[in-house]
């Protein structure tokens, strides 16, 4: 979609509908059920599972059920998490995650002294109906503890599919997140990754480039570590914002009655790739409110922290929030709020949503229709949880929010609300461009693009297909005929694209040229071998023109003499010779008009005398690029462990495309950044 980011009219607030309790349990007095998790299939947004830790079978024996429902949320079935035999006798904390095509997987954390305790893993392939337990993470035991799972669902990512699960590690004394992530669908799951030190509630969330952010409850702040290598490696450190802790219950019981954590929940704009941070903090009138804080620069900033949706009522409690983003660009947000009894232990859920990025939100709306006392119905083995978490899941002008509610008065039911809007989906301001195949157009529904470009070399598998496609589908970039050795024509008839072999400064200067939309005057000849009725004149000089790119000084080669004096003479281009990575780094990262300062240093080879050094960095800190792990014993491991990017090394087709396509068009759509 073209345009700015907050590309869409408001919407008309969701008609939300009765509150509907999920667990079909019957015992009286009812137990315990808390902490649900819920998704909605993309492929149809009445199918809708969630899950919670449940003590049906008796009190302190707690257990993850999973709730379905086909029709909306009207009705349920329940089932129990498939352990792994031998099962472990309890289990907790369930995270619920759908992938773009209908799979559901379910995670949960079983522990007290089975073999098999730590994070599991179940998928379901008929839309939550039935279960199957596929793997035991690596690495993860009885010391695991509060996971999240997370789904890369954006086409046009490197790591298209992948799932992600963090969760912290609090064995030998230590306070680890560790993750794990998954290429075949959640089948079998690679060795453990050590993502860095925190206090507790890591979350992965990926951006439609691919890069991973891991966000974090780091005592006195919220925090993220980045990986752009698909959760490999990740950054150190980054703070968001301060955090105060909520404070104890403001009705002279002190820490008895229940816990409040202040759980950073991440969600992310798939259509522009913002982010929304929400958390409640202790920092206002002693009391705890909904903070947010915002980025719109994949991560590499986040805006100061502000209240969500402040209750205009002294002495509230908000706590507990969760934010999503639909496939249009809205953020939705629920919490807990006390405001129609304030100071008190009795609470709704309330909702607020916000189209321009998280940058405003409209006013809370009451969307429970009976209170609930935090109080009521507390094992008395979970440690004062009246539940730490709440979730929401959206789709297609479907809002569904669910809680831990106590309206039977004798105990804790998971209740879940769906809102819709009347209204429909929200309409874009700007018009819709020509999409790659199977990509969601502005309304959400999937639509054929008319382009049919196709090379035989770079299928849907190829780690450069959508970058590639993207491309061509603009007549950016184009292929080889087939019928030369080794490419045979077939029965196709397709080009071939050519993805490993080496890509020339002339062919690099034609798609920058292309990609940034450039049309200036050529002018008059810049370079001795790069005449007028050249192929890659035009683009040579539009780009040279500007400065974005330079040749070399005649007389270097014996094949490139001055022609007249040499301080008069025209330098050379070399069109035809291979370009490197930092040549390419440095075109692209001039032509997309990145000037941002820059700090650090990401790669062990480009420290910063390096003269491609601020180009590297500004992709890479955008998440356009990244490099190769050390440990080579040509690129051994510095003291941070820093990859290598290779800036001398020949850049090839394959790479030059999803360098290109990722900065000038992320997610394959057209960005409003003026160049």
């Amino acid at each position: 979609i073209t345009g700015p980011a907050s590309a869409y009219k408001p919407l008309i607030a969701p008609n939300f509908g009765p509150n509907v309790r999920a667990n079909t349990d019957t015992q009286s007095p009812n137990l315990a059920q808390q902490e649900p998790s819920i998704a909605v299939n993309p492929t149809n947004p009445l199918n809708v599972v969630a899950a919670a830790k449940d003590e049906r079978a008796g009190t302190d024996t707690k257990q993850i059920w999973i709730y379905t429902s086909t029709d909306g949320g009207a009705t349920w079935t329940n089932q129990q998490f498939p352990l792994l035999s031998p099962a472990s006798p309890y289990s907790s904390d369930p995270i619920v995650s759908f992938s773009d095509d209908g799979q559901c997987y379910v995670t949960a954390l079983p522990y007290g002294g089975g073999t098999n305790d730590g994070v599991q893993v179940a998928r379901s392939l008929d839309g939550g109906l039935t279960f199957s337990t596929v793997e035991h993470l690596p690495g993860s035991s009885g010391n695991s503890d509060k996971e999240w799972t997370w789904v890369d669902n954006f086409p046009y990512s490197p790591y298209y599919h992948r799932i992600y699960v963090a969760w912290m590690d609090f064995g030998r004394n230590s306070s680890i997140i560790r993750l794990n992530y998954s290429t075949d669908r959640g089948a079998t799951w690679s060795p453990v990754v050590t993502v860095g030190v925190a206090n507790q509630f890591p979350m992965p969330v990926t951006l439609p480039n691919g890069n991973l952010i891991v966000t974090y409850y780091a005592g006195s702040a919220v925090a993220y570590r980045r990986s752009i290598d698909g959760g490999l490696s990740f950054s150190a450190f980054q703070s968001i914002s301060t955090l105060t802790p909520p404070p104890c219950p403001p009705d002279n019981s002190g820490c008895s009655i229940w816990r409040l954590s202040p759980i950073p929940v991440n969600s992310v704009n798939p259509v522009d790739g913002a982010q929304v941070v929400v958390w409640a903090d202790g920092r206002t009138e002693s009391n705890a409110r909904i903070y947010y804080s915002r980025s719109t620069d994949g991560g590499v900033s986040f805006s100061p922290a502000a209240q969500l949706a402040p209750p205009g009522v002294p002495n509230t409690y908000q706590v507990e929030p969760w934010v999503v983003a639909d496939e249009q660009g809205t953020f939705h947000a629920i919490w807990y709020d006390d405001r129609e009894n304030a100071n008190t232990s009795i609470f709704n859920i309330y909702y607020s949503q916000s189209t321009d990025d998280g940058a405003t939100w409209t006013p809370a709306v009451r969307i429970s229709t009976a209170t609930s006392d935090l109080r009521i119905g507390i094992p008395g083995s979970y440690n004062q949880a009246a539940g730490d978490y709440i979730n929401m899941a959206v789709s297609h002008g479907n809002v569904y929010g669910v809680w831990t509610d106590t309206r039977a008065g004798n105990g804790e039911d998971v209740y879940v609300v769906r809102g819709v809007f009347t209204g429909g989906p929200a309409t874009p301001f700007a018009t819709a461009t020509a999409l790659p195949s199977n990509t969601a157009a502005a309304g959400g529904t999937a639509t054929p693009s008319p382009c049919l470009i196709q090379f035989q070399d770079v299928d849907a598998a190829n780690t450069f297909y959508p970058f590639v496609r993207c491309l061509a589908c603009r007549n950016i970039l184009g292929g080889y005929k087939c019928g030369g050795s080794g490419e045979p024509c077939g029965t196709s008839g397709d080009p071939y694209f050519r993805p490993s072999a080496d890509i020339s400064r002339g062919q690099i200067a034609k798609i920058v040229t292309q990609a940034a939309g450039l049309s200036d005057d050529t002018g008059t000849q810049i370079y001795e071998d790069v005449p007028p009725g050249s192929p890659f004149f035009v683009f040579i000089q539009r780009l040279s023109n500007k400065g974005y790119m330079g040749g070399y000084p005649c007389g270097q080669l014996p094949t490139e003499t001055c022609i007249g004096p040499p301080a008069t003479a025209r330098p050379y281009f070399r069109p035809s010779t291979s370009a490197s990575r930092g040549q390419l780094s440095k075109i692209v990262s001039n032509a997309a008009g990145f000037t941002e300062d820059v700090i650090g240093q990401y790669y062990t080879d480009v420290p910063q005398d390096n003269p491609f050094y601020p180009y590297v960095q500004r992709l890479t800190a955008a998440g356009v690029m990244s490099g190769y792990m050390c440990s080579d014993p040509d690129e051994p491991c510095d003291d941070q462990s820093r990859p290598y990017f290779r800036p001398n090394a020949n850049v090839t087709r394959g790479q030059a495309s999803k360098i290109v396509s990722n900065t000038f068009f992320p997610n394959c759509q057209t960005p409003a950044r003026s160049r």
